[in-house]
């Protein structure tokens, strides 16, 4: 059985599940006809990961994310119609239009730099004596990169409110774990900083939710940082641009495998399956999610564009003296 969870949760669970989804087929639907120009990462087939950290999360905790979590931002409660309009570069989105699908609210495009910023929040946190805690998410590529580390034996060693999440796709662009380390579970890592670690099935909503909860509990009571890795997959390519040159770095075996356990299409099975939801239920959640995403689409396509001049005002510093005043 499906345990601390309603009914109405249940379901709820699933419309997170299938908006994240559904965003970002739509997503990649409105790039192929120019709609969105920069460029877009998904994580479509991700999605028990970010819904299931964001079940966990209380008022004040933050999760700080990577450039595959626009599901995690939805299930959070971010609305769609300002995530699209910020992928069309409208004056409507959360970055006004400038920062792009890799700049939306708590994701940084930046490899590796959440575990540091996740440490420095938690250790604000433990100064302030705020009962919240911090969780930095990043992936398999990014586990390799020195400042991660560091920040993770910072963590330990003053005993920070964090939890590392370590999103194992399997793939760094095209780059398969099994040839950037020797390790079967990349949680293992956590013995070297003396620190508990757990891997965990993630394309299972559930087992995200209990392995990230009980870490962020021991966190808020004192007791440390943890590292969850929840292996997961993304079923599509690693962007758009590595799409259209059709790298063939994984086969479609593979691929087939792993959409056998697809948590948009296992998690309603098992809710209909547990008596907590029926195949109409399924299936108004569905059509809502659809006129949801339709109306944010119509949103951000009349949303204004931002002015030129709005390229410079909201940065810290301007790199270029004097073009402000030649006209631009």
């Amino acid at each position: 059985m499906i345990e601390k969870f309603n009914k109405e949760q249940c379901l709820d669970i699933y419309r997170k599940l299938r908006l994240g989804r559904r965003f970002e087929q739509k997503s990649m639907e409105e790039g192929s006809q120019g709609e969105i120009l920069g460029s877009i990462h998904v994580g479509i087939g991700m999605e028990a990961v970010g819904v299931g950290i964001s079940l966990a999360l209380k008022e004040g905790d933050i999760a700080l994310k990577t450039h595959r979590d626009h599901g995690q931002l939805i299930a959070e409660g971010v609305h769609p119609k300002f995530m699209f309009a910020e992928l069309m570069g409208k004056i409507n989105g959360y970055n006004k239009g400038l920062g792009g699908s890799m700049h939306l609210a708590g994701i940084s495009g930046v490899l590796g730099v959440n575990g540091p910023m996740a440490a420095g929040a938690a250790l604000a946190f433990k100064l302030k004596k705020l009962d919240r805690v911090a969780v930095g998410l990043y992936g398999d590529g990014a586990a390799n990169l020195g400042p991660l580390h560091e920040a993770i034996n910072m963590a330990a060693i003053w005993t920070l409110p964090v939890v590392f999440v370590c999103q194992n796709n399997q793939y760094a662009v095209s780059t398969s774990i099994k040839y950037s380390t020797l390790l079967e579970n990349l949680s293992d890592r956590s013995k070297a900083y003396g620190i508990p670690g757990e891997t965990v099935d993630g394309m299972d909503v559930m087992e995200v939710y209990n392995g990230v909860s009980k870490f962020m509990e021991r966190a808020r009571k004192g007791e440390g940082p943890a590292i969850l890795e929840c292996k997961t997959y993304r079923f599509e390519d690693h962007s758009k641009s590595t799409a259209a040159q059709r790298l063939t770095y994984r086969t479609q075996e593979e691929v087939d495998s792993w959409k056998e356990k697809d948590p948009i299409k296992t998690w309603p099975a098992r809710l209909i399956k547990e008596g907590m939801a029926t195949e109409e239920e399924i299936k108004k959640i569905d059509d809502e999610v659809e006129k949801t995403l339709e109306d944010s689409i119509e949103f951000a396509k009349k949303s204004p564009l931002p002015e030129i001049e709005d390229a410079f005002k909201y940065m810290y510093a301007t790199p270029y003296p004097g073009l402000c005043q030649k006209g631009w």
